[in-house]
């Protein structure tokens, strides 16, 4: 199984960090480790922008029909052609369980690409981690940062 954690970082702070991401990652990993510290919380609510798992549900029931939610306290299981994933809300972020990267690419992912937030991503097996989306590969000052022809 791979789990990600997912975060939604504020606009600003995506602007600032685009290029560092492994400074990013040390915090977030810094502030699980130890998230009862004072000045890490009050970084961490800094930083990131709420991922409320109900908000998360209903986005995901508007999109289509032919996928199967089930909505439980502090988690929703995604069924569809006999695939699952399963959201954990874990206190301002979210938290993707799947068996595979196909999973989570073919369903979540591309939802959280086409929406207007900056998502950073912690693949928590591999320590593999980086930018999910950055509004159509452009910030707000309409700077490009990069383009694939």
């Amino acid at each position: 199984m791979y789990t990600y954690s997912i975060f939604s970082v504020k606009s600003e702070i995506a602007v600032h960090y685009f290029y560092k991401t492994s400074v990013l990652f040390r915090f977030f990993k810094e502030f699980k480790e130890c998230p009862r510290l004072t000045y890490l919380q009050l970084q961490y609510n800094y930083v990131i922008e709420p991922l409320q798992l109900s908000l998360v549900a209903a986005y995901l029931r508007s999109l289509t029909d032919d996928v199967n939610i089930e909505k439980k306290d502090k988690y929703i299981q995604i069924f569809w052609e006999g695939k699952s994933l399963t959201i954990y809300e874990d206190g301002h972020h979210i938290e993707l369980t799947c068996s595979s990267i196909q999973e989570a690419e073919e369903f979540f992912f591309p939802i959280l690409r086409n929406s207007p937030g900056f998502y950073f991503v912690i693949n928590n097996r591999l320590n593999d981690y980086g930018w999910l989306s950055v509004k159509n590969n452009k910030l707000i000052n309409n700077q490009i940062f990069f383009s694939y022809p």
